[in-house]
């Protein structure tokens, strides 16, 4: 659910900065409402989880985050069925009182977002003009001392120059390590400024990103993704489960945050969402590596394809492959989990 498109920040690369449209209206909140009823007790949904987006969602907590989760919590307790909360944010709104109430809705699961080391991040990202590395990473700490389930992806997004520049060794110190083990570093190169390999060098790697993910591993942390490569997930992303809803602040209903171009559905006024069914069939009629690279390429057995956006004819490229943009060569990659694993143990 998306409470807003609204943000406290102007990131040059956000897609949404410009789409200043106010919050969540009550009556779309209202029909979220009846549409979390009509899951559980009619279409008889397994489990409940929330994932709040944006813009900054954090803009309508009280607002909208909280009434609907204490309703998705409470009603998913009374049917005896498992509940999971989660949020992504920059984390800058965050304080003490937001915390407390963020543990009693049970939102455990968090990714925030930062933009390099502090000088690099306050240049991206500031609320006019005012810095925010600081009070974000206070926040994050402020989280883990305070909600012992959280578990919080720290995204770093990422161009050339923030990996050369930036002290990005110094960002992960800041974290204690008794809380290390529940953070998990995720780099994200912004998409701008992703290009495609002109060559087929699967043993091509970006060495500064390369040397970064070594520093993080020594360093304690449990999980580091530097590759748009996963080895044995079926499902890549969200989107691709049947049952994933993308509701927008103005009630317009989606199957992936990153394309809104077109509806997947409506929702009622009873909560019912009326899908658009040629959609769903051209998204989950097929395997998502029924296609051209896939089935020519000999790591589709521990890659298990895309996501079913990129192979289902939706987009332009519709035989688009991860390692054709990936930075982090799949040997490498597998190393790193090794390593990572035996850092654990």
């Amino acid at each position: 659910m998306n409470p807003t498109t609204d943000c406290v920040f102007n990131c040059w690369y956000c897609d949404q900065h410009s789409q200043h449209k106010g919050g969540m209206a009550e009556e779309i909140k209202n029909r979220i409402l009846k549409h979390i009823e009509y899951m559980i007790n009619v279409d008889k949904i397994t489990g409940l989880h929330l994932d709040w987006f944006g813009g900054e969602p954090l803009i309508y907590f009280d607002e909208v985050m909280v009434p609907i989760s204490q309703y998705g919590m409470e009603i998913a307790e009374k049917n005896n069925l498992p509940f999971v909360n989660q949020i992504t944010t920059n984390g800058y709104l965050i304080n003490e009182e937001m915390v407390k109430i963020m543990k009693e809705i049970k939102l455990h699961l968090f990714q925030i977002t930062i933009d390099g080391d502090e000088k690099r991040h306050n240049k991206i990202r500031n609320a006019k003009g005012k810095p925010s590395f600081q009070t974000i990473m206070k926040n994050i700490n402020l989280i883990l001392e305070n909600i012992p389930e959280a578990v919080i992806t720290l995204r770093l997004n990422y161009d050339d120059s923030t990996l050369i520049v930036s002290e990005l060794d110094k960002v992960f110190s800041i974290i204690p390590k008794q809380f290390r083990n529940r953070v998990y570093p995720n780099f994200q190169r912004v998409w701008q400024t992703i290009k495609e390999k002109k060559n087929s060098c699967s043993n091509c790697s970006n060495i500064e990103l390369s040397t970064l993910n070594n520093t993080v591993i020594s360093l304690g942390y449990k999980t580091v993704t530097t590759s748009n490569f996963h080895i044995g997930r079926p499902i890549k992303c969200y989107g691709d489960r049947l049952y994933t809803t993308v509701i927008d602040y103005d009630g317009k209903v989606y199957k992936c945050t990153a394309r809104t171009q077109k509806e997947a559905g409506k929702m009622n006024e009873d909560g019912v969402i009326i899908w658009d069914y040629d959609t769903l069939t051209r998204l989950y009629a097929k395997s998502p590596f029924e296609n051209t690279k896939c089935l020519s390429c000999k790591h589709l057995p521990i890659c298990l394809a895309t996501c079913i956006q990129n192979s289902s004819g939706s987009s332009e490229e519709p035989d688009k492959c991860a390692l054709d943009y990936s930075e982090i060569s799949v040997e490498e990659f597998i190393k790193a989990l090794v390593l990572t694993k035996k850092t654990v143990e």
